[in-house]
């Protein structure tokens, strides 16, 4: 009786022990179980801020790209207009040479018309005691012409060398076609239908090259090879 006693308690205490360990076993899955959601929810919510990190840091990126894009094109702006400052310029200094070569043309025959007037008086008048002051004065006309030659000279050397540079303006030109039938001579120099494409009395032309270039040639450019 005794015997059966003890049997029936140690049988209780083994089933209350295998009851304890399956209520903590269980406890223990339903706090893993929400140790991983906490952690699942903390991760999208870093995903959440770490895009919103990456939205903003794209938004700044595009300001900037926008900033430096106005900036280029301002940059560019600023180029065309000092371009178009330089091309006026060059224009004005044309026209003041161009004034100064006819002027220093006009002070010249007239200076040889004073030559003139003074030999012709120095044939005709036979008094000695103006022969002095008469070669004097032609000496001193002598010397003015020949220095109104020289500055005559330089003008022309100044407005030859300006006439030879390029200059690029807005024209409307456009290549509606390249054919060797737009030319002014044998030589067919000129391929395009360009209103400035043809020579100035066999003084430069213009050429469209295969690529599409337009390339200027001066007359003395002789040894130019065709492409």
């Amino acid at each position: 009786m005794s015997s059966k006693l003890e049997k029936n308690a140690d049988n209780s205490t083994t089933s209350n022990s295998s009851n304890d360990y399956s209520a903590s076993h269980s406890q223990q899955k339903k706090r893993k179980r929400t140790l991983e959601m906490d952690m699942e929810q903390t991760n999208l919510e870093m995903k959440s801020i770490q895009d919103k990190v990456d939205l903003e840091n794209f938004k700044m990126k595009l300001i900037k790209d926008k900033s430096d894009l106005q900036n280029s094109l301002k940059n560019e702006m600023n180029k065309n207009e000092k371009l178009a400052e330089d091309v006026e310029k060059s224009n004005v200094e044309k026209e003041e040479y161009k004034k100064r070569s006819e002027l220093t043309s006009e002070e010249m025959a007239q200076l040889k018309k004073d030559h003139i007037k003074v030999n012709y008086r120095n044939a005709c008048q036979v008094p000695t005691g103006e022969k002095a002051a008469l070669l004097k004065q032609n000496n001193q006309l002598s010397t003015e012409l020949q220095h109104a030659n020289s500055e005559l000279t330089k003008c022309r050397n100044e407005l030859a060398l300006n006439l030879k540079l390029i200059r690029y303006v807005p024209i409307t030109n456009k290549i509606n076609e390249i054919s060797n039938y737009y030319t002014c001579c044998g030589d067919k120099c000129i391929n395009s239908n360009l209103s400035d494409g043809t020579c100035n009395k066999g003084q430069s032309f213009i050429r469209v090259q295969d690529d599409g270039r337009v390339k200027y040639y001066a007359a003395e450019d002789i040894n130019i090879q065709m492409l």
